[in-house]
């Protein structure tokens, strides 16, 4: 039994280390811990608030391990953000990102309200923090280097900021979620209020308010119309194949708009038996989201 086991032991080292040297070598960077760093430049987390028109923003930069300067990415979460990719965060601060992370106003705790509108600004506020000299030195940041990773209505948030706002590098929207898509009938919106009612880490937006404001500026966050403004921003946008808010239809219909309006740097694709979080293939949304932003947007410093 115990010769048995030997050889069994040795046969399973085998096979994990021949998986390992299979992998391609980017794949690896996700999934081992950072050596070589002085203590001094060691990742860590940081607890933060951003400030913006006297509210604060609870948020977290993981700051990447090296002296730097880093690229640093802002990931944005969904509305209201249950699913936060954290570990994709973790993920590509071992790929050299800083990546700072908040909530936005009326959500999880940060001050103010919360409003279609208003995460939008937040967005750009995040933008502005990074940007603050303090805050650069403090971080070790890339102001060369400044990219939106957002998930659902993250990913309608980086695709509308992105387009809006010069600083931005690169822009991942990861199965971007279109609300205006549920207003024609009347069981649509309902559906709505329903669920927006159910949510209690929301704070100052009625569901009443939230679907007017859908209603009254539909053609503002409608993504066939915010895909055609996001200019020579390269993107990347990804579906998931069991997603009904961003299935394999709509992300070709919205590429081909990019297209035709002008981008030239659009890479598109749908990860197979997936929903919208992508909840059994969190490894393959890491590894291509993380390759993409490796080959097409992380230059030397």
């Amino acid at each position: 039994m115990a010769i048995f086991l030997k050889k069994f032991a040795h046969a399973s080292w085998l096979a994990l280390a021949f998986y390992v040297l299979s992998l391609p070598a980017t794949a690896t960077v996700f999934f081992n811990d950072p050596k070589g760093f002085e203590h001094k430049f060691a990742p860590r987390m940081i607890e933060l608030t951003i400030p913006y028109k006297g509210d604060l923003m609870t948020g977290l930069m993981y700051s990447a391990a090296g002296k730097g300067p880093h690229p640093t990415i802002i990931l944005l979460h969904a509305f209201p953000g249950f699913e936060q990719n954290l570990d994709m965060a973790q993920a590509l601060r071992r790929q050299g990102y800083n990546i700072l992370f908040f909530h936005y106003r009326g959500t999880w705790g940060s001050d103010g309200s919360y409003s279609w509108a208003n995460s939008l600004q937040d967005v750009h506020a995040a933008i502005d923090y990074l940007k603050m000299p303090d805050n650069v030195a403090k971080y070790r940041i890339d102001q060369k280097q400044i990219h939106l990773v957002g998930h659902s209505w993250g990913g309608m948030l980086s695709l509308k900021a992105g387009g809006m706002n010069g600083t931005v590098g690169c822009i991942v929207s990861i199965a971007p979620e279109d609300w205006t898509q549920w207003l024609d009938t009347a069981a649509d919106r309902q559906s709505i209020i329903d669920y927006l009612d159910g949510i209690h880490s929301v704070d100052g937006y009625p569901s009443s308010v939230a679907l007017k404001d859908l209603i009254n500026e539909r053609s503002n966050w409608a993504l066939i119309n915010i895909i055609q403004n996001i200019g020579d921003k390269k993107t990347l946008l990804i579906s998931a194949e069991w997603d009904q808010a961003f299935n394999t239809d709509m992300r070709e219909k919205v590429t081909a708009l990019a297209k035709q309006a002008g981008t030239t740097d659009i890479t598109s694709f749908t990860i197979k038996t997936a929903d919208h979080s992508f909840s059994a293939k969190r490894i393959e949304l890491i590894e291509r989201t993380g390759n993409w932003l490796s080959t097409n947007c992380k230059i030397a410093p």
